[in-house]
């Protein structure tokens, strides 16, 4: 069983986007057996497969916050159906913030590693889980995402708050490995990317440049078949299969398999660069094509 959180803290880049098109996409256009996550207080996942009103009338101890709170429910307590043949979820709720702790450190290790072998539990029941998580760090329920999982997916919208959002996954995961916890950082996807920007094809570039094929060249592109079904909470595969949305989704499944299988052979382990993308870099670039973004502040041209 392969375990993949999905994690950045910078808010609006797609993170329950990602996990909500990638698994429902693994399960039907690979027919694997896949259990999503909703480790978010917004249980953002959990409304959409569930309903709203479902989503609020849910106890607690049938969500994730039983397991992050000790309580070690049995799976056939939190984990649910989604609707999806092949697609389970184990339901997000607002009380895993009462689960937090004090401190967001990794020496915590009893706290920590509850999800963790919950999922040790359920490791014959399905082939990939997928974790989301919430913006904002540092938080206990990041810590206890990287403890559980064996791969990290880092999306990132073409700007550089997002970026800077990477350097504090890196940060965290060194952290995690520094405890002996065995993590690795599958790959950065870029997410809704517009072929007609320029700032989001150099940005891309300066991406790609730094980190190299740890950059995912399948991109998630900002188009509007992902509007429709998105607001029925159906995936791409389920509304348009042949669409161009559905095909950049598979695009993308099929490179995260890829890079898992060769992850896995390689037993790789990478120290990346601590360095964020600099929106100024590119905005040199950008000036000769006269197409400026904003100026720079006057502190910093100082």
């Amino acid at each position: 069983m392969h375990v993949v959180t999905v994690m950045n803290p910078k808010g609006g880049v797609g993170k329950t986007t990602t996990v909500h098109q990638l698994s429902a996409a693994l399960t039907l256009a690979h027919d694997l057996r896949v259990l999503v996550v909703d480790l978010a207080s917004q249980a953002g996942l959990t409304r959409g497969w569930l309903g709203e009103a479902a989503t609020c009338d849910l106890d607690p101890e049938r969500s994730v916050a039983a397991i992050l709170g000790g309580r070690s429910p049995s799976p056939s307590r939190v984990i649910r159906s989604t609707g999806l043949p092949g697609l389970s979820l184990i339901p997000g709720s607002k009380a895993i913030d009462e689960c937090a702790g004090d401190e967001p450190e990794f020496p915590a290790r009893r706290r920590n590693g509850r999800l963790r072998e919950f999922l040790r539990e359920v490791e014959e029941a399905f082939d990939v889980v997928m974790i989301d998580t919430q913006p904002g760090f540092p938080n206990r329920h990041a810590c206890a995402a990287l403890a559980a999982s064996q791969w990290i997916v880092v999306p990132v919208y073409p700007d550089p708050h997002s970026s800077r959002g990477l350097i504090q996954v890196l940060e965290l995961l060194n952290a995690a490995r520094a405890e002996g916890y065995v993590t690795e950082l599958l790959g950065c996807l870029l997410s809704r990317v517009s072929d007609r920007c320029p700032l989001h094809r150099l940005y891309g570039r300066a991406l790609r440049s730094l980190y190299g094929d740890c950059v995912f060249g399948a991109t998630v592109p900002e188009r509007s078949e992902f509007c429709e079904p998105a607001s029925a909470w159906r995936s791409t595969q389920q509304y348009r299969s042949n669409g161009k949305a559905a095909k950049a989704v598979k695009a993308v499944t099929n490179e995260l398999i890829s890079k898992i299988l060769r992850g896995k052979a390689e037993g790789r382990h990478r120290t990346l660069p601590l360095i964020p993308v600099d929106l100024f870099e590119i905005q040199a670039a950008l000036d000769e094509r006269r197409l400026p973004l904003k100026q720079r502040p006057d502190s910093e041209a100082a």
